[in-house]
């Protein structure tokens, strides 16, 4: 969570303090899985690690989030509260419950409202699929997180799965990969999404059996990295 907010932090700096991160590696928003490159994965992940020894960032200037999560979450949501503060980050409550959503206010008009009193980083958990999509087209005036967006994606969740992984094999290379969670659920696409990249496994079986409903969380997906 930390090394995914760090760039979002400028002037840009590395986990070890002393060199400055490559531009083309920064997001203005982190939506997608489909965002990840097998540079911005291995950059990530070694941001996350050196944090995990103990590498403090240092935060010149303010900044300021918020997480709006229209549904539930535990691990998610405290996740990225503590990453925001080991940054420096000011956390500015937001409660959907006593929001003006509640009186039909649209998630585009609540971030602008959040950006003019000052919030850069939004942190948003959805349940519409593809929620993220008009506000990035509208030009909204913030940088957004996709905490999980309804059945879609769920890319803070997947570097923590290929973190996982490389903390465990040291490498992604000739690695199988199987997910027996829910079908078609974002927790089922944060593992497997990687599955269908160009730069990781070559081959992928994200079917269930024949006759197994699409909601079976028996249903076991394959797959496994070539390169």
């Amino acid at each position: 969570m930390i090394g995914i907010l760090l760039n979002f932090i400028l002037p840009q700096q590395a986990a070890n303090e002393e060199e400055p991160v490559d531009a083309k590696k920064n997001f203005e928003h982190f939506v997608s899985e489909t965002q990840v490159t097998p540079e911005i994965a291995e950059d990530l992940i070694d941001r996350a690690e050196a944090f995990k020894q103990g590498a403090k960032p240092e935060v010149a200037t303010p900044y300021y989030a918020a997480n709006l999560f229209f549904e539930n979450s535990t691990r998610t949501h405290t996740s990225f509260e503590m990453a925001e503060r080991k940054l420096g980050m000011t956390v500015i409550p937001f409660d959907p419950v006593h929001s003006s959503v509640t009186k039909g206010e649209s998630l585009e008009d609540t971030l602008r409202a959040l950006a003019a009193i000052g919030i850069q980083v939004a942190v948003i958990r959805h349940s519409q699929d593809n929620y993220y999509q008009p506000l990035i087209e509208a030009n909204v005036p913030l940088h957004i997180v996709n905490a999980g967006d309804g059945a879609g994606q769920h890319p803070s969740q997947m570097m923590l799965d290929l973190m996982t992984i490389r903390e465990e094999f040291g490498h992604f290379k000739g690695l199988h990969v199987a997910s027996s969670v829910t079908w078609c659920t974002r927790g089922w696409h944060a593992p497997i999404w990687p599955c269908s990249l160009s730069w990781a496994p070559r081959s992928a079986f994200p079917g269930p059996r024949a006759g197994t409903p699409r909601t079976s969380s028996s249903m076991v997906t394959t797959c496994r990295w070539t390169t």
